[in-house]
């Protein structure tokens, strides 16, 4: 994406403009003068934005990034939590937790 003036392109346009890195220097011109590409090209999808779209944009990016980083730190807070009161369970029921272990390691040992 990038910030053009207005002079070339109309706000909103979409274009398509080759990747740079794909491209392959031609060998030779076609018989109607315009040169061709071989190997990989792909037309990539190019928007034109004004610089008050383009400062929009980054504040979309910017809090849907942060709402991102909420979200990632509650879920691990919640796991702590949740891995916390498990381990309560296990150590008020250390005996069940210590026969529920052997008896899945004996079906371990008599499955093929």
């Amino acid at each position: 994406m990038g910030v053009e003036d207005k002079s070339n392109h109309k706000p909103g346009e979409q274009t398509s403009v080759l990747r740079q890195d794909s491209l392959v220097q031609p060998s030779a011109p076609q018989q109607d003068g315009e040169e061709r590409t071989e190997g990989r090209s792909r037309a990539v999808p190019v928007t034109v934005v004004t610089q008050e779209q383009l400062e929009e944009l980054q504040q979309q990016l910017a809090a849907t990034q942060a709402q991102l980083s909420a979200a990632e730190a509650k879920l691990s807070r919640q796991r702590e939590k949740k891995n916390a009161k498990q381990q309560r369970w296990r150590d008020r029921h250390r005996d069940h937790v210590n026969r529920y272990a052997s008896e899945l390691r004996a079906r371990k040992r008599d499955s093929p």
